[in-house]
């Protein structure tokens, strides 16, 4: 049985290597997210929708202040439908890994000018958990998804930002 939501959080004090706790303040389903990944434009670090992927409400850190904000995506997702997110500075950005999402017709991108959650046909075959994890290759402007569900199939995927598609 997973515990309850915890009142605090907790960040790592860079200068100094300390840990310490904080009030986050917002209503999250146990194992809500899995990740974050930071929007450089924005200042903000979105956490990724694990758990909390069907829920009305997402979560984003606002690194000006440390703040913990709540916002309505106004997409369909599954529960358990990403585990990790990859930025694309060349778009502006961050691409969400499909986990249980991999399945799905629809992906989805965090577009940073606006803070919007996009949906994107992605038109290919994937596995029931399928990815854990990116990475963005700059030289070929690519977000290449770490295979999970999906490693021993016979196709691997990548994301081209430019056009939001799977190949």
């Amino acid at each position: 049985q997973a515990a309850p939501a915890q009142t605090n959080w907790h960040y790592i004090d860079c200068s100094d290597g300390s840990v310490n706790a904080y009030a986050h303040g917002i209503t999250a389903v146990v194992n809500g997210y899995y990740g974050g990944c930071y929007s450089p434009t924005e200042d903000r670090i979105y956490l990724v929708p694990y758990q909390q992927a069907n829920q009305t409400n997402w979560h984003y850190i606002d690194c000006s202040d440390g703040s913990v904000n709540v916002y309505a995506h106004g997409i369909s997702a599954v529960a358990e439908a990403y585990v990790g997110g990859v930025y694309s500075p060349a778009q502006n950005k961050i691409y969400l890994v499909p986990y249980q999402q991999a399945t799905q017709t629809n992906w989805h991108y965090i577009d940073c000018s606006d803070g919007s959650v996009n949906a994107y046909a992605h038109g290919i075959t994937a596995a029931s958990f399928g990815y854990a994890g990116g990475c963005y290759s700059p030289t070929e402007d690519r977000i290449y998804f770490v295979p999970y569900g999906q490693s021993n199939q016979t196709n691997w995927h990548y994301i081209k930002p430019l056009t939001a598609s799977a190949v």
